[in-house]
């Protein structure tokens, strides 16, 4: 979910396809966190992962790991997007030190900056 989390704080910068990608892995993980929750969700068409048992672990560990999979180019799409976008503020701030003015404050870069880490990115 921070996956969804970081493409929508910075959909100007990535584009509106990789926060809706984002989005639809964000949802199937939610799924899943509802389907192994303890309450009958049946009634709203989800089905139980019974993660008290072997086979429910399984299956759970099972989706989680291929949400890691699938979350992994969406990770490199978002760091290669920031990293192009900091370049360039890098770029433009080199160019106009002098300027009163610079392109984006030095508030929104320095967030940028300090955005998502890779090791910390989750589905």
């Amino acid at each position: 979910m921070d996956l969804y989390k970081w493409s929508a704080k910075f959909v100007a910068l990535v584009g509106s396809d990789l926060v809706a990608d984002a989005f639809s892995l964000a949802r199937e993980v939610r799924q899943l966190d509802m389907e192994a929750a303890p309450y009958d969700l049946s009634a709203l068409g989800y089905r139980t992962v019974a993660i008290e048992t072997s086979d429910g672990r399984a299956e759970y560990v099972g989706r989680q790991r291929d949400f890691s999979e699938r979350g992994a180019p969406l990770r490199h799409r978002l760091l290669a997007s920031l990293g192009s976008a900091l370049a360039q503020i890098d770029q433009l701030e080199g160019r106009n030190q002098s300027s009163p003015n610079p392109p984006m404050s030095v508030g929104r870069a320095d967030q940028l900056r300090r955005g998502p880490r890779p090791d910390t990115l989750s589905p």
